[in-house]
């Protein structure tokens, strides 16, 4: 008999690195008391909190409050890759009141600091809400895809983003389901 503890599986350490990342995961996503408020996000995103800033910066543009961090870091990402709209960013954020703490709560507040009114900060507003209805953003090669399925343009529809593969033979002839993506 050997006084050596058995050794962890595979199967076991898998399943811990899986725990770990689906309670990360969850900590990212998870949605706050005070919807909008950046002092109520989650402790994953304060430590990013220029993430945070995109990520509530997209909701009030998008009118979606449960917005995947995932998404929002490509998107941001590519907005950063070019040197003018990420100085336009910087001047949207202290415009809007980001860098002082004081982040618009809604559309209507956004509006009321003029940032609609600046044609750099209008282009750089179209381009984010362009990536998140379409899933798409640019980058080195060109445009690439960050979602498909979960782009926010589906949602306007109440639909399902629709397959590349079909069904069982003559699965067109029945009305489509429509499922709520979480």
């Amino acid at each position: 008999m050997s006084d050596t503890p058995p050794a962890i599986g595979r199967r076991a350490i898998l399943a811990a690195f899986g725990a770990v990342a689906l309670a990360h995961g969850l900590a990212a996503c998870a949605s706050s008391e005070e919807e909008g408020a950046l002092d109520a996000l989650s402790e994953e995103l304060r430590l990013h909190p220029e993430l945070a800033r995109f990520l509530h910066l997209s909701a009030l543009l998008t009118g979606f409050d449960r917005l995947e961090p995932s998404f929002a870091q490509l998107y941001l990402h590519s907005l950063q890759s070019d040197a003018q709209r990420a100085a336009d960013l910087e001047r949207l954020y202290q415009q809007a009141g980001y860098r002082d703490w004081h982040a618009p709560a809604s559309l209507e507040e956004l509006e009321s600091r003029g940032i609609f009114r600046d044609g750099a900060f209008r282009i750089l507003t179209d381009r984010i809400i362009t990536n998140w209805y379409t899933g798409l953003y640019e980058a080195e090669s060109g445009m690439r895809v960050a979602t498909y399925v979960r782009a926010l343009g589906w949602r306007l529809d109440g639909i399902n983003a629709p397959t590349t593969r079909g069904g069982p033979p003559g699965f067109w002839s029945r009305p489509p389901v429509v499922r709520e993506i979480p």
